[in-house]
């Protein structure tokens, strides 16, 4: 692709938006058995696989952060879907609806909401380093 890192990062917006929006139309259009026509889902543009429960996905600036909600890990990923480890959220405990539950990114620090042995929290911490080599710096407990 040919262009800059913003315009890529567009772009790859874009796509998820586009799966998105055309994901809840496809749903909305179905219907059970009142003998009305049921649309057809386009089919899934996939962008990366073998995660373990994806759950959560931001971005930090051109790099797009996804989470693993049972294994607690974050993942960095590029415009051609090769990853990175930026790290693994440590004490998620993982069962049920819980694990690593969420992610936020602001002001260069990610937030992360996660369940733990004591209950649930929100852990802040400062995103280290360029995109395709992040890192996690350590966590400060916010709620």
């Amino acid at each position: 692709m040919v262009g800059t890192s913003g315009q890529r990062t567009a772009t790859l917006r874009r796509t998820v938006a586009c799966c998105a929006t055309a994901s809840v139309f496809a749903l909305a259009a179905c219907t059970s058995s009142s003998g009305l026509p049921v649309a057809s889902a386009p089919a899934p543009i996939v962008f990366a696989d073998g995660l373990d429960a994806p759950w959560s996905m931001v971005f930090h600036g051109d790099a797009l952060l996804i989470s693993e909600r049972d294994s607690g890990r974050v993942l960095e990923f590029d415009e051609s879907g090769a990853r990175h480890e930026v790290g693994v959220i440590d004490g998620v405990v993982a069962g049920g609806e819980g694990g690593l539950l969420g992610l936020a990114v602001r002001d260069g620090d990610l937030y992360a909401y996660l369940t733990a042995d004591d209950g649930n929290r929100v852990e802040r911490r400062t995103l280290l380093g360029e995109p395709g080599a992040l890192s996690l710096g350590p966590p400060v407990t916010v709620i």
